[in-house]
C-alpha cells in the first residue's frame, strides 16, 4: 500500500479549488495531514458552493442529484 503524500482536501495545491483560500488543513504545504484525512472521512457535501451534482471535497455525486432527492436540514444548532 503507498503512502500518502499530499493533503487530500487542497489535494497538494495549498490552496482549497472552491474557496480560493489557503488550505488550513496543511497549512498551505500541500503536504498530508491527520486533519485532512479527518475532514475527508466526515464532511458535510460541499455541493452548495459548486454545481450541486458533484460534492467539490470529495468529488462523489451529492444529495441533490441522486435518486429521491432527499433534503438536509441545517438546523444552525437551533431545535
Amino acid at each position: 500500500m503507498e503512502a500518502i503524500s499530499k493533503c487530500l482536501v487542497c489535494k497538494g495545491d495549498g490552496k482549497i479549488a472552491w474557496t480560493h483560500t489557503s488550505c488550513p488543513f496543511c497549512n498551505e504545504t500541500g503536504e498530508y495531514s491527520k486533519a485532512s484525512e479527518t475532514f475527508l472521512l466526515n464532511h458535510i457535501c460541499q455541493c452548495i458552493i459548486s454545481d450541486r451534482k458533484n460534492c467539490p471535497v470529495c468529488e462523489e455525486k451529492c444529495h441533490h442529484d441522486t435518486q429521491g432527492r432527499p433534503k438536509v436540514i441545517i438546523t444552525g444548532g437551533m431545535y
